[in-house]
């Protein structure tokens, strides 16, 4: 699987990006940049992809400690606490080789963070325009946050006393910071309904929200398959869910207790084989249902 994406990144980036609505963009500009630079076989034999996060990780914690400070919070304290949460990091880090795309959301949230500490201590519009710039940023790498940033960085101006001294300067204020993250918003919203109809940043959230629904209803099959009936979900969707294939491990041993997440995420094709130097999974099952 990690050849076919390395491969869809180096020679159809801009095909991947607008197709793709799944993940948030910047994840697949990172991955691409890192393979531009080291190529993919020294990308996958030194982990520059770990490193990555480290790196990452390691600029995110100097941030938070920097913002901490500001909040006037005891550089002690904030020290301590933030040299713990460093070492609490390296297991995630670690976990699928500093691939995944929540890799990096620490370094934009803390970025995020520091930028609203900066306007919040005495900035001016210069650190508006940092904090709409972080928040563009955050947006474009977790976009589940398209919901979230435009309002958090409208409250950081609302939260600064500099700007309440004057209503002009307040709404140029709130208006400069949410910008950033609405404009990104939208055009995600915009790209994503003419490839494939769907009015939302990204559909994540989709199987995200599926994996609450079934923790919400202790995982009742009856009524989880009675609920999707009721919400018209696409018939493909709703045969997948019902013949979900647990993924499997390196030994070829289904993963214990991912019955449920294959379920949420419409995992429906088995594995040919799953260290294959090709594409390993068989999506027959599927496309006979759909030519039924």
């Amino acid at each position: 699987v990690t050849v076919w994406y390395y491969d869809a990144l180096q020679q159809h980036l801009m095909e991947y990006l607008w197709v793709t609505t799944l993940k948030p963009p910047l994840t697949y500009l990172l991955h691409a940049l890192v393979l531009l630079v080291f190529g993919a076989e020294q990308a996958y034999e030194r982990h520059i992809f770990l490193v990555l996060a480290f790196f990452l990780d390691s600029v995110a914690v100097c941030l938070l400690y920097k913002a901490a400070c500001r909040f006037k919070v005891w550089r002690g304290v904030a020290f301590a606490f933030c040299l713990l949460y460093s070492f609490a990091l390296v297991p995630f880090e670690l976990w699928r080789d500093g691939a995944h795309y929540d890799h990096h959301t620490l370094f934009f949230v803390a970025f995020f963070i520091y930028a609203g500490s900066r306007l919040v201590s005495g900035g001016g519009f210069r650190d508006v325009a940092l904090t709409s710039f972080a928040g563009a940023l955050l947006v474009a790498q977790s976009t589940t946050n398209s919901a979230v940033v435009p309002f958090a960085a409208a409250v950081v101006v609302l939260g600064a006393p500099q700007f309440r001294t004057n209503s002009m300067y307040l709404l140029k204020g709130v208006v400069l910071a949410a910008i950033g993250p609405v404009l990104v918003s939208g055009l995600l919203i915009a790209k994503n309904y003419l490839v494939a109809g769907i009015p939302a940043p990204s559909n994540l959230g989709g199987p995200a929200a599926m994996m609450f629904v079934q923790q919400a209803l202790s995982y009742d099959e009856a009524s989880l398959q009675r609920i999707l009936v009721e919400a018209d979900v696409p018939d493909w969707y709703l045969w997948c869910y019902k013949n979900a294939i647990a993924p499997l491990d390196p030994s070829g041993v289904p993963y214990q207790g991912w019955n449920f997440l294959a379920q949420s995420f419409g995992i429906c094709y088995p594995w040919t084989a799953p260290e294959s130097a090709t594409w390993p999974f068989d999506f027959s099952p599927l496309y006979e249902h759909l030519q039924a």
